[in-house]
């Protein structure tokens, strides 16, 4: 069983940037993808096989970081 302060320091934040302009910031990876949706932007299955970040495609970058 994993306790609640494991959890919150297991936490990741993604980090979206366009031409190094903030888009936003999500919890998770499937949330990037449907804010996403109908852009020229990788597909939820690619993003979740990725393992190095930070993730560049066509403009965008896509951080994994710890949040605040």
């Amino acid at each position: 069983m994993v306790t609640y302060k494991e959890q919150q320091e297991n936490k990741k934040a993604y980090v979206l940037l366009k031409d190094c302009e903030l888009i936003g910031v999500f919890g998770n990876i499937k949330k990037v993808c449907d804010f996403m949706n109908g852009e020229d932007f990788y597909s939820y299955n690619t993003l979740i096989r990725k393992k190095e970040y930070p993730i560049l495609y066509k403009g965008y970058k896509l951080y994994k970081t710890k949040p605040i």
